[in-house]
């Protein structure tokens, strides 16, 4: 088992056991071509932290099973528009001062 694996252009001078470098074909979607290769090397569990269009990308495909989300009374001013998926469903908790919504993927239970 890998602890680290690189999906993208080649590495060039990384030399190590523990990295397995995997090209992808940037042409196509990349979600799936990701989510095939990791599979096939016994990764069934992946977490996901990008931007909102990382974020979105999965979110569109339907290629998640939980989302968590932490609303607090911090107001950012600027940044960036977080993904477009409805929370109504969603299971709320609290911890401190913030809510935090898990909102679980239906279609994708077993």
């Amino acid at each position: 088992m890998y602890d680290i694996i690189f999906i993208g252009g080649v590495m060039n001078n990384c030399n190590s056991k523990f990295i397995e470098n995997i090209k992808i074909d940037f042409s196509k979607n990349i979600i799936p071509q990701l989510l095939n290769e990791l599979y096939a090397r016994g990764v069934t569990s992946l977490m996901v932290e990008g931007g909102a269009k990382t974020l979105q990308s999965f979110i569109d495909l339907g290629v998640w099973d939980e989302i968590r989300r932490e609303v607090s009374p911090l107001v950012i001013r600027e940044g960036l528009v977080a993904p477009e998926i409805s929370f109504s469903e969603a299971q709320i908790s609290e911890c401190g001062d913030s809510k935090i919504y898990n909102l679980y993927n239906i279609n994708n239970l077993i």
